[in-house]
């Protein structure tokens, strides 16, 4: 009878370790205005997730990073994307002479607001990305959380969440 309250006992504390522990699912989606939402880059405490797939979304749907691969939309900060980043960011200072912004690869309150002033309502919480080659859609539900269609399923309409660190974008 012992062995048994030593194992029950011993569920109850590995349990309780477990609730303890601090979740590294999916959390802090991109709500409301976009400037307010988590800075993206290399070397920040953000630089996975699906809301690094929103950012690289806007950035296929802009012509400076791919669809697919290595050198696509992956939910991954990279390289790759930290370049496509500088890139968008010279040409919005190219394009805009009067609203310069840092052509740093950082994706902060600058950067996330010259790319939501991109996004334009349709209706009902139901926006477009105003993208140079694509306008693929995102939608701002009743709590101003942000969903959006991947570059991998563009066209399909289908919505997925602005979590991180988690990524369930699919990739193709």
């Amino acid at each position: 009878m012992s062995r048994l309250r030593l194992l029950a006992a011993t569920f109850v504390v590995a349990v309780a370790l477990v609730a303890a522990l601090p979740s590294t699912a999916s959390a802090h989606p991109a709500t409301g205005d976009l400037r307010n939402n988590h800075t993206l880059c290399t070397t920040c405490a953000v630089r996975q997730g699906d809301i690094v797939g929103l950012w690289q979304t806007m950035l296929w749907a802009d012509g400076f990073l791919g669809q697919c691969g290595s050198s696509g939309v992956d939910g991954f900060f990279g390289q790759v994307t930290r370049r496509a980043t500088i890139n968008w960011q010279t040409n919005w200072n190219n394009t805009h002479p009067g609203d310069r912004i840092s052509a740093d690869g950082i994706v902060g309150p600058q950067t996330w607001g010259r790319a939501e002033s991109k996004v334009l309502s349709i209706n009902f919480g139901f926006f477009l990305y105003e993208g140079a080659i694509a306008h693929p859609t995102m939608r701002e539900d009743q709590n101003s959380v942000w969903t959006f269609e991947p570059a991998a399923v563009f066209g399909t309409g289908e919505l997925f969440g602005t979590n991180h660190p988690a990524i369930t974008i699919p990739r193709c």
